[in-house]
């Protein structure tokens, strides 16, 4: 039979009877410091002289001697225990005791030796140096740590080595917690017979997501004895585009032209190829530009896919992450860390075809971005104002490769979204300087979408007369979404910012956790002072707003172009607004 919770009030009031009669029925005495209180008893946070049990504290000074503060409660100081005192009794290492150790001045045996330090920052984690083997630990998580694709409903659990005191079992010990740190809401019970607390989210989780499940150590077994460390365990859930839609993310994905012009930069050529952002093993960006520098270094050929889908088009992205950005000016070279370039295909569901290409020149800091857009002259998609009718560049069809393949150029060093045929763009010819003779002596290469990731050396003159060779589509959402929470330099770097959603006409609903804000990281982090590392959510930004270009492209683009057509602003799938509708009529679903 499983025992759940009794209510809050009721719990607290058996808690309390319990304390009182632990100190003979009597009301706690106030303190300020644990000198105020008997022996037996320290001066909790609370301002009451509670049994060194049940105490809770703010720091050391409110335990006794003997006892130091972690996580709120009171435990015996392991430097205090008997195989880790500071004395040194042992006979060989006695404290002065030897005229050849006195006051241990010998480097081999001073008393700061680093082999007989208690590290106290270490929360006391080693198994040989917990103050009590016997106080409550997990046995195990449910997701384990480190899981992932792990479905949206899962519900959590942990198993615990010894019977818990229920009313420990509270939303201050034990909680999941989301990739912005919020608590996530839902329903908390603790089963006795199976040893086992039970945690089961209000709502589903948000797809594509790190989630991180806390175990402080206010949680006590049956003596009250407190949980011996803080512990957690980390997961991502799985998500999975739509078949269709996964099927013309590959069908769409576009043929790069990149132009790679060999420069006395540190990074050479791995400057200007396209690559993962974690290509050098690890998750810190701020030494990427050093990697990519590296004698013999050569980093391989990627492209992030990531798409969002209505009720009648599909938005295909496929952003390029680059090690370095090189400025010239008066032939003098600048260097910068990261950088981006990005593709969005507007695809309609009705005719399968692509009515609209649009490229990206990311700029620095808060300065404006840069859209060039494309659209086949088979497209009906025209500007809403002259200023936009302006700004479309119309190619023929016949230049799309496979049929369907943009012929994306990127430009060595500033690394925009250009088009391979569009050599001079009224917007101005700096930003897509297409100098085809340079290209052809050898100066570039040719990325088709393959199976595989290559490197430079590996390409080979193919049909185009250039080199060529496949770079690997690869999910934005490993590791940019997925790990969003991650605002260090770790991964990313500077605070985050919350997202305000596209505030012209209908602003669609942000679900996840009710009344919580998506807050979303800003930049890639950077060991130098200026960075082109801007993510996707940032890209276009006001002082109130960003990233509708990525997140919310449907109401972004018909802002500023009329696509002629059945334009439906209702999402089918999105992931950054946690919206799924992909059984739907309406999406091309069974209608379930």
């Amino acid at each position: 039979m499983h025992h759940r919770h009794t209510p809050l009030a009721i719990l607290w009031a058996l808690l309390t009877a319990f304390l009182f009669a632990a100190c003979g029925g009597e009301e706690p005495a106030a303190c300020d410091t644990s000198a105020d209180c008997d022996d037996t008893s320290i001066c909790g946070s609370d301002g009451f002289c509670r049994e060194v049990s049940a105490a809770s504290c703010s720091d050391d000074d409110d335990c006794p001697g003997g006892f130091v503060c972690e996580a709120s409660s009171c435990v015996r100081d392991s430097n205090q225990s008997p195989d880790n005192q500071n004395q040194n009794q042992s006979p060989d290492n006695q404290n002065n005791q030897s005229p050849d150790n006195q006051n241990n001045q010998s480097p081999d045996n001073q008393n700061q030796n680093q082999n007989n330090q208690n590290n106290q920052n270490q929360n006391n984690q080693s198994p040989d140096n917990q103050t009590d083997p016997n106080r409550p630990k997990v046995e195990s998580f449910h997701p384990p740590d480190g899981s992932t694709d792990v479905s949206p409903d899962v519900v959590i659990r942990a198993t615990f080595d010894t019977p818990l005191n229920p009313f420990s079992v509270t939303a201050n010990s034990f909680f999941l917690q989301s990739p912005e740190g919020h608590h996530i809401p839902g329903n908390l019970e603790y089963l006795a017979d199976e040893r086992e607390v039970v945690f089961t989210p209000d709502q589903p989780l948000w797809a594509g997501s790190k989630f991180t499940i806390r175990v402080r150590a206010l949680i006590t077994d049956e003596t009250l004895a407190f949980a011996a460390v803080e512990d957690q365990a980390t997961f991502s859930t799985g998500h999975t585009y739509d078949e269709d839609l996964l099927d013309a993310i590959h069908e769409f994905a576009p043929v790069v032209y990149q132009e790679m012009r060999v420069t006395d930069e540190p990074a050479g050529l791995n400057g200007d190829m396209p690559t993962r952002v974690d290509f050098d093993g690890d998750h810190q960006a701020n030494n990427n530009s050093a990697s990519a520098a590296a004698a013999g270094t050569e980093v391989p050929a990627h492209v992030y896919y990531s798409a969002i889908s209505t009720e009648t088009h599909y938005f295909l992205h496929y952003t390029l992450y680059y090690t370095t950005r090189r400025v010239t000016a008066d032939e003098v070279h600048t260097y910068h860390d990261h950088d981006f370039a990005a593709l969005q295909v507007v695809v309609d569901r009705s005719t399968g075809e692509a009515v609209l290409f649009e490229g990206v020149r990311t700029a620095h800091g808060s300065a404006s971005d840069t859209t060039l857009t494309f659209r086949p002259n088979t497209s009906a998609v025209q500007g809403r104002t002259d200023f936009h009718r302006d700004r479309i560049r119309t190619f023929d069809v016949s230049q799309l490769k496979d049929g369907n393949r943009f012929p994306l150029y990127i430009p060595s060093g500033i690394h925009a979204g250009c088009s391979w045929y569009e050599r001079n763009l009224s917007w101005g010819p700096t930003l897509c300087p297409n100098f085809p003779e340079a290209f052809l002596g050898g100066h570039g290469v040719v990325l088709y979408p393959g199976d595989t990731a290559q490197t430079y050396s590996e390409a080979e003159v193919g049909e185009s007369g250039h080199l060529e060779m496949t770079y690997e589509l690869i999910p934005f959402t490993d590791p940019f979404w997925t790990d969003r929470g991650d605002l260090n330099c770790g991964l990313f770097s500077s605070l985050g910012f919350t997202y305000d959603p596209w505030e012209s006409g209908d602003t669609p609903p942000l679900t996840g956790p009710p009344g919580f804000s998506l807050f979303l990281p800003r930049s890639l982090c950077s060991s130098t002072s200026s960075s082109y590392g801007v993510l996707p959510f940032r890209w276009f930004s006001t002082a109130s707003t960003g990233g509708e270009w990525f997140m919310d492209s449907p109401r972004e683009l018909n802002g500023r172009l009329n696509f002629n057509t059945t334009f439906s602003l209702d999402y089918c799938e999105n992931l950054y607004f946690d919206i799924d509708r992909r059984d739907d009529a309406a999406c091309g679903g069974n209608g379930d």
